[in-house]
């Protein structure tokens, strides 16, 4: 799928990925870090990176680009699915506010027309196929076999 998205760079190790969101703000570097959890089931982390190229993930930096940052994060994911077919991605916002920006990704853009499957995480632990008019705790998402 063709997206209006930023050139992004992998990291040495194939789970960091870094580009550059160009706005109002400026130029501001940003990073999306994949962590092995469990058996194929991967957290991500999504932000801005600071001096120490760590993520600062708690709020959106409101550089009037977020379609194009949302594009760019969706193409890391389809690259990192594409080397890992077998992952699942766990998405879940350090924020109320960021895990509904997470569901907006999703729900724009790793669609099931775009060949992924998501599912919502309850507060229960039970999780469910997502269901757009409903909110989560977070999110699985997978490439459709």
């Amino acid at each position: 799928m063709k997206r209006n998205a930023y050139k992004f760079t992998k990291g040495a190790y194939g789970n960091k990925f870094i580009f550059t969101s160009s706005g109002t703000k400026g130029s501001v570097r940003k990073g999306v870090i994949f962590k092995d959890e469990d058996d194929d089931v991967y957290s991500i982390s999504m932000g801005d990176l600071d001096a120490h190229d760590q993520i600062q993930n708690f709020d959106p930096t409101g550089n009037n680009d977020a379609r194009k940052v949302m594009a760019t994060c969706a193409d890391i994911i389809d690259y990192f699915l594409e080397q890992k077919p077998k992952a699942t991605i766990f998405i879940s916002g350090a924020t109320d506010r960021l895990t509904k920006l997470y569901k907006m990704l999703i729900l724009r853009e790793l669609t099931p027309g775009a060949g992924y499957m998501a599912f919502g995480l309850n507060a229960d632990s039970t999780y469910e196929p997502l269901d757009p008019n409903k909110e989560y705790e977070g999110y699985f998402v997978l490439r459709r076999k």
